[in-house]
């Protein structure tokens, strides 16, 4: 018996929860990780913290975390889906480990819900509604910006500063350099055939720079698994897992204009990507069935130009970006009159938009307004010729008191779709507040107080509106409405450094757009019936001592308890059940330890237990899980500004067998050799 993968247009949400009991357990567990983790540092009195793990923007928002490229490195992750799942409040949904595809849930809220941003050029993806984090490769990331809710970048897009969540990131080929010549390259070896090389090199200079970076990496993914099949366990090996994909960037700017804040100063960028993946696709795993035949391929292209102007009290941003998408998904073996599935789709996005800030003593305005064009083509005739005309606007006005920040936004989305093969036309108009109140360092140079609230909406993508027998073309957007009370203490005193953020959050989800059983087991229909309430707290403790000289300790640990439960209908026998593939705890745990020129890193890495389907009984449910993983590193100087570093580690490190979602089983123990030199 084979239980097909799910295809790659849409994942279907089904509602489900745990039993009180479980849930005990499970906080019990997560709070003994990090209790544990913790003890390795627990004999000194005092801690010190140089450097932090995930920094926080302390004069912004509690609930908004960045990852630098130092600390990436110390997880060594696969790509940036394997990266975001250690951060709390994210469930990651992964589809079999390196090459798989990874989409993300921020505190409970659909993958829709979150705009990947790269460069200041939104990455949307009108097909699908949401992107696969397991593509976007982490050489070349230079910093990562996490922002649940609300942001305190200014720069971004009007969608980006709009929707539910943001993960920014800004790229090697983006950043002006002063260096003549900045080169960086990097090659990996691991388990299961695991073969990648990268090189970056970027010629700067006081008012220009021109950059190129590439990657190419390869697996071939025949790693063994166990899995229980009732009372059985198999054991096998992953077939039809090989992948290979490349990546290209190029990047390029130039600014004039004087130096002082009073003068105006002018900047101009360029930037281009293209990307492409031939990836078999493994299925689930079943009885004694391990292997299946379907295959992806993609290939993905954006370029964008933005000029911005800055004055001592006035900032501009104007941008413009286009990318084209293309997909094709391949089953020689299925079972139909003509005995194969072969689909192909190519989709274009385009969008222009303005960015304009301005301040004044205690007063910022800000504003922002973006146009967006998507449009979709396909062989198959049912999806028809789907287009979109949106725009997204703001208006942000924040005013600073002696002890308080006080924030308030108005935006609006609108929205036209039409399909005239299907006789589609639809128009979506919505205004959404925002508002925040954050403490200011006068009140407090230790405790930063933060409350926000936040409405957006997402609309429904073009296969939840087309897809052959699935779509509907009558669905209306999914209203979201975020609240969330934050605090968080920073503490420094000698050699040390500690910061603390506890934040609890409130969200409810109107006009849930779900795909659910109609007919029978095998014919779905997409309907507006959902109705989600999300509440739970997060907790994150960053700490670090120097101890001597040349060595430093550092740790990094959070814990997540969240539910996040389908209120839609009073009668259903999953009313008030938590949703699929939802844990109600995670933890995390990362500890560094630097002497001299080695570094040592180990981390440990818990989900709790998650159910596949819509009842909360024990056959739907999915073991938790704890995974290992350490490393090892050594840096070598030569000359000025140039570093060898060589770094070996091992991931799962007491070969836990486990999935993400069931029966897509990941890979037991592997092992990993990166060798990167740099000249900065």
């Amino acid at each position: 018996m084979i239980l097909k993968h799910l295809p790659p247009f849409i994942e279907k949400k089904i509602f489900i929860s745990a039993p009180e009991e479980i849930l005990k357990r499970e906080v019990f567990v997560s709070l003994l990780l990090i209790i544990l983790s913790f003890q390795s540092l627990s004999q000194e009195k005092e801690k010190n913290f140089n450097t932090v793990e995930i920094e926080e923007n302390l004069p912004g928002s509690v609930s908004e975390t960045t990852i630098e490229k130092q600390d990436i490195e110390k997880i060594a992750p696969y790509d940036l889906g394997h990266l975001l799942q250690r951060l709390s409040g994210v469930t990651i949904r992964s589809y079999g480990g390196l090459g798989g595809m990874k989409t993300l849930s921020m505190r409970g809220l659909g993958g829709q819900h979150t705009n990947l941003i790269i460069n200041g050029y939104s990455q949307l993806n009108p097909q699908s509604g949401q992107n696969d984090f397991g593509l976007i490769q982490v050489e070349n990331i230079e910093q990562v910006k996490v922002s649940v809710g609300l942001t305190e970048e200014r720069m971004l897009p009007a969608s980006g500063l709009i929707s539910g969540n943001v993960v920014s990131l800004t790229t090697f080929e983006q950043e002006f350099s002063p260096k003549k010549i900045s080169l960086r390259s990097s090659s990996v070896l691991g388990s299961f055939g695991q073969k990648e090389s990268y090189f970056g090199i970027k010629k700067g200079g006081k008012s220009n720079f021109i950059s190129a970076t590439g990657k190419y990496r390869a697996v071939e993914g025949d790693y063994p698994f166990r899995i229980k099949s009732g009372s059985e366990e198999i054991q096998d090996v992953r077939k039809n897992n090989e992948f290979s994909e490349y990546f290209v960037n190029l990047g390029g700017g130039i600014k004039w204009g004087g130096d002082s804040l009073s003068r105006l100063r002018h900047l101009i960028k360029i930037y281009g990507h293209l990307d492409g993946a031939d990836k078999q696709l493994p299925g689930a795993v079943i009885l004694y069935t391990s292997g299946a035949d379907e295959n992806l391929e993609t290939q993905n292209f954006q370029s964008g130009a933005n000029y911005s102007l800055i004055g001592g009290s006035f900032r501009l941003r104007v941008f413009s970006s286009v990318a084209k998408n293309y997909l094709r998904y391949f089953d020689p073996t299925y079972n139909n009159a003509a005995g194969l599935i072969d689909n192909r789709y190519e989709t274009l996005n385009s969008s222009s938009g303005v960015n304009s800030v301005f301040e004044r003593k205690k007063l910022t305005l800000l504003a922002a307004s973006e146009l967006s064009y998507n449009s979709l083509n396909s062989n198959r005739g049912d999806l028809g010729i789907p287009r979109r005309l949106s725009s997204a606007s703001i208006i942000k006005l924040k005013w600073k008191t002696e002890y308080l920040h006080l924030t308030g936004a108005l935006a609006n989305q609108l929205l036209s779709d039409q399909n005239r093969s299907l006789d589609h036309s639809n128009t979506f108009n919505r205004f959404s507040p925002q508002v925040e109140f954050v403490t200011s360092d006068r009140f407090s140079e230790k405790f930063k107080l933060n409350l926000w609230y936040k409405e957006s909406m997402r609309p429904p993508s073009f296969n939840e509106l087309f897809y052959s027998q699935i779509g509907n073309k009558y669905l209306e957007p999914e209203e979201n409405r975020q609240s969330n009370l934050g605090i968080s203490y920073l503490k420094k005193w000698r050699k040390s450094e500690l910061n603390i953020k506890v934040n609890g959050y409130y969200n409810l989800v109107d006009n849930k757009i779900l795909a659910l059983p109609t007919k029978n087991l095998f014919i779905w229909s997409v309907s507006n019936v959902g109705k989600v309430e999300i509440y739970g707290t997060d907790l994150e403790i960053l700490l670090s001592r120097e101890i001597s000289k040349n060595s430093t300790i550092e740790f990094n640990g959070n814990f997540t308890f969240q539910r996040v439960l389908d209120i839609s209908d009073r009668n259903a026998p999953t009313f008030r059940h938590q949703i699929a593939y939802t844990p109600s705890a995670t933890a995390q745990g990362l500890l560094s330890f630097y002497l001299h020129n080695f570094a040592w890193h180990t981390s440990a890495f818990y989900t709790g237990e998650r159910y596949s389907l819509n009842q909360n009984i024990p056959a739907n449910s999915l073991e938790r899980f704890v995974l290992f993983d350490s490393s090892l590193e050594v840096r070598f100087s030569f000359a000025e500004n140039q570093v060898l570093k060589v770094q070996g580690g091992v991931k799962n490190i007491f070969d836990s067998s486990y999935s993400f979602i069931k029966y897509f089983v990941m890979p037991g123990r592997n092992y990993f050799l990166k060798v990167s030199y740099a000249i900065n």
